[in-house]
């Protein structure tokens, strides 16, 4: 009796990880450059984020394109800038974060995004470009929602 639990036990703790409720990254945000390392002071950054069942639209104020629409299901997303390129999106969640990977026509320009909201409601992105043992070092920025901007909710699955 004892062996089967054992087996079961780690497959119940995973599918418990991945039911975690999704939070809802709605809202105005704005770069916090004081919890952000290695972002120069006096660096300003606002996104406007809008979230749906299915999809999450980001405009943010250096983006040439207009506003980037990720499928939140994995499936990818596809983006043509004008000075660097065909971009391809995938945005999957894994639990209470999502973790978006972009891969742009030229090399060296895989990354990937985690984003989730810290237990003061600041939204978190970890971000690496070319993952891996020989990519360059996570980068971690702070948004804090703007104020009189209610947001999004937690969203259970």
């Amino acid at each position: 009796m004892r062996a089967p639990i054992l087996l079961i036990l780690p497959w119940m703790l995973v599918a418990a990880a991945l039911a975690q409720a999704k939070p809802d990254f709605s809202g105005t945000w704005q770069l916090d450059v004081t919890r952000s390392p290695g972002v120069a002071p006096g660096r300003s950054d606002t996104w406007i984020v809008t979230q749906a069942a299915d999809t999450l639209t980001l405009v943010d104020q250096w983006s040439r394109a207009g506003a980037r629409v990720y499928r939140l299901d994995g499936t990818p997303t596809e983006e043509v800038d004008l000075l660097t390129g065909r971009w391809v999106y995938h945005a999957i969640w894994i639990g209470d974060r999502l973790v978006i990977a972009s891969e742009g026509e030229r090399p060296g320009t895989a990354s990937t995004e985690t984003w989730y909201l810290d237990q003061e409601g600041r939204l978190v992105i970890e971000w690496q470009r070319n993952p891996g043992p020989r990519g360059r070092p996570l980068l971690v920025h702070r948004y804090t929602r703007v104020v009189g901007d209610a947001g999004g909710t937690v969203q259970p699955d």
